[in-house]
Formats: C-alpha cells, sequence, structure tokens
C-alpha cells in the first residue's frame, strides 16, 4: 500500500471539498483554524514515517484512520466557529473573568507633519485582527489589545514621505488551550497619498479605505482574511495580493474601472460585472472610459477570490 499518496490523495479531497461546500454557500469555514491546529501536520509525517517503510497493510490503514480523524476534527472546528462573523480566536473588548493571561492595550502614535504628501505603511503581524476604519488627525495611531507577541513601531522621513514600520517582534506563543489572540485598531491622516504593505501570517484585515488616498497596496497572507474597501479618491490605485489558504474580498467603486490579472489554478474566484479576456485576466466594461483605475493581480495557492462593485 502506498500510504504517502493516499493521504496526500485524502488531503487534497478535502480541501477540494471545503472549497466546493464553501463556494455553495453549505458551509462558512474559517480558515485561521487550520494555522490553530498546525501541529497536526507533525502528527501526520510521523504516523507516514512509520509505517511507509513497512509492507504490512495494517499500519497503513492505521495511517490512514489517523488522517482521516484529523482532518475531520480541522473541518468541525472550522464550520463551528462562532455565529457572529468573528473567529473565535479574536478576542472580545473585555477578557473573560477565567481568562489567566489577561490582554494588555497598547497606544502606538506618531504626529502628522504638515506638508506630508506621502505616506509608507508597513505592517507586520501574526494571529492578530487588524481594523481600520476611521480617520485620525495623527500620521498613525493604533490600539493594541495583545495576548501574544509585542509589537514595535519605527518611523523615518525621505524628503516628503513618510514611512511607518509597524510590526510584531519578539516570540510569539501559542497557547492551544486558550482562544486568544491580538486586536489592532489603526488610524491614520487622510492628507497624505498612502501605500499600504501588510503581512500577516494568520489573522483577519478589516480595512475601509474610502477616506483615503491609496496608490499602491500590497497584501500577503498565510492562513488570512482580508476585507478591504477601496473609494473614489485616487485616479490610480495598484493592489498586489500574495496568498496562500485565504479569503480575500476586494469591494470597488462602480465608476471606477478595474482590471484584474490572476496566476492561481487553484483558487475559486467571483468577479461579478467583469468581463473575461483572452490572457485570462478580467476587465469592467467602463475600464477605457474611466478617470478612476484599480489593477488588481491575485497570486494564491487555495484560495477564495472576490471583488465587488458598490
Amino acid at each position: 500500500m502506498k500510504t504517502e499518496r493516499i493521504i496526500w490523495g485524502i488531503v487534497l479531497l478535502f480541501l477540494g471539498g471545503i472549497l466546493l461546500l464553501q463556494n455553495f454557500n453549505v458551509i462558512d469555514f474559517e480558515w485561521s483554524v487550520i494555522w490553530r491546529f498546525w501541529p497536526v501536520i507533525l502528527i501526520l509525517i510521523g504516523a507516514n514515517m512509520l509505517f511507509s517503510n513497512s509492507n504490512s497493510t495494517a499500519g497503513g490503514v492505521v495511517t490512514v484512520l489517523i488522517t482521516v480523524v484529523v482532518l475531520g476534527f480541522i473541518g468541525y472546528k472550522g464550520v463551528s466557529h462562532d455565529e457572529t462573523g468573528r473567529d473565535s480566536w479574536i478576542t472580545d473588548e473585555s477578557p473573560s473573568r477565567d481568562q489567566p493571561n489577561k490582554s494588555k492595550t497598547t497606544i502606538f502614535s506618531e504626529p502628522y507633519i504638515a506638508g506630508t504628501r506621502n505616506a509608507i505603511l508597513n505592517i507586520e503581524g501574526g494571529a492578530t485582527s487588524f481594523i481600520l476604519r476611521d480617520t485620525a488627525s495623527e500620521l498613525f495611531n493604533a490600539h493594541v489589545k495583545k495576548h501574544i507577541g509585542n509589537y514595535s513601531m519605527f518611523k523615518f522621513s525621505t524628503d516628503s514621505t513618510e514611512t511607518v514600520d509597524f510590526k510584531m517582534t519578539g516570540e510569539a506563543k501559542w497557547d492551544m488551550k486558550k482562544s486568544s489572540s491580538n486586536q489592532v485598531i489603526i488610524t491614520l491622516n487622510p492628507e497624505p497619498v498612502w501605500d499600504i504593505n501588510l503581512e500577516t501570517g494568520a489573522g483577519k484585515t478589516d480595512f475601509d479605505l474610502t477616506k483615503y488616498k491609496i496608490r499602491k497596496m500590497k497584501l500577503e497572507g498565510g492562513v488570512a482574511k482580508f476585507d478591504i474597501k477601496l473609494g473614489t479618491l485616487s485616479k490610480t490605485t495598484v493592489i498586489d495580493v500574495e496568498s496562500g489558504v485565504s479569503k480575500i474580498n476586494i469591494a470597488i467603486p462602480k465608476s471606477a474601472g478595474c482590471e484584474i490579472r490572476t496566476e492561481s489554478g487553484l483558487s475559486s474566484m467571483d468577479f461579478k460585472g467583469f468581463t473575461k479576456l483572452s490572457d485570462n485576466s478580467f476587465q469592467t466594461p467602463n475600464f477605457s472610459s474611466a478617470q478612476q483605475k484599480i489593477t488588481i493581480n491575485m497570486e494564491g495557492g487555495l484560495s477564495k477570490f472576490k471583488v465587488e462593485r458598490y
């Protein structure tokens, strides 16, 4: 029995089945669960090493059964998350009384310098919910409610451009017995033209950017969820997306002309109101005539891409 091939076949069937059921809205699977239970990969590898070199049929059957049980457990956890739409590991406003590791709130802030025309925001963090909805008089403001890891901020200036690096530092110890993580509420000054680069291994991002001038945006995620809403304040915007197993929702104004370029064979795509071109790209009917143009470059493994017009 070629146990290794059977195991990978089961894993692919599992992922394909989850994606298919989610595409038809049969289930709502939270991919962040895979990040939480990543040590099960070690279990599968260990079981395969024990029995792969053995000619014992019983050993192969045991390995296959372990794989099915583990994937079944992950599937159950993924579809039984909190129905309010938040991951179970995203913290509430106040920790429960029986939570031994109470969260700590830290505020990071950088003043706005008059005359700043361009600004760059670089964000790196794992196991975090990033939220951006309102503006601020400061250049950058972040309220961090953390359970794991630490954050640092560094700012430097070049000509009329201000760059803010906001990153998770140190060792983030993940406790499998506790459903706690970090929440970061960000506000930015709406005056500069912004470039935003966000890299998150696992987490959620909810950015309402309708009040900002966004020139470029880069999203990198392993097992993550991105909800991005763009406004009409920028004539040109370029968004680059690189994801592993993620869910990406991008909302754009109907008045904007948009082109989507994709490089993903296994991801699902939902681009209503777009016309598919011969080179595997998609365009809105008003792309040539629209004064505002948005370009979205998408590259992913087993991700779900959705671009909607509002």
